[in-house]
């Protein structure tokens, strides 16, 4: 019976971080501003998977942020990248990969 409650504690906070993504995700999409980003480095997840990791500025802020969609390769230090970001909080932001 306790694995039940826990099972069923666990798949309702999924789905609350789920949900919390997919509205920070649109609330990005529409109202969010994007900036030239270019790679300082790539994070490896696994053989043949890279993430970007993205360097961006705003106004006299730098940020950094990690793609969160892996690649099949790496991508080259100093590429630019395009990175969309929440105005009212630059920190918050997701690196375009698609």
């Amino acid at each position: 019976m306790i694995a039940v409650w826990v099972l069923a504690l666990v798949s309702a906070m999924g789905l609350l971080l789920w949900n919390n993504s997919r509205r920070r995700r649109k609330r990005l999409a529409t109202y969010g501003m994007t900036v030239e980003g270019t790679v300082i480095d790539n994070k490896r997840l696994g053989e043949q998977r890279f993430c970007p990791v993205v360097r961006y500025r705003v106004g006299d802020e730098k940020f950094t942020r990690v793609a969160r969609r892996p690649l099949p390769a790496r991508c080259h230090v100093g590429a630019k990248m395009p990175v969309r970001y929440d105005p009212n909080r630059p920190s918050d932001a997701e690196v375009l990969t698609t």
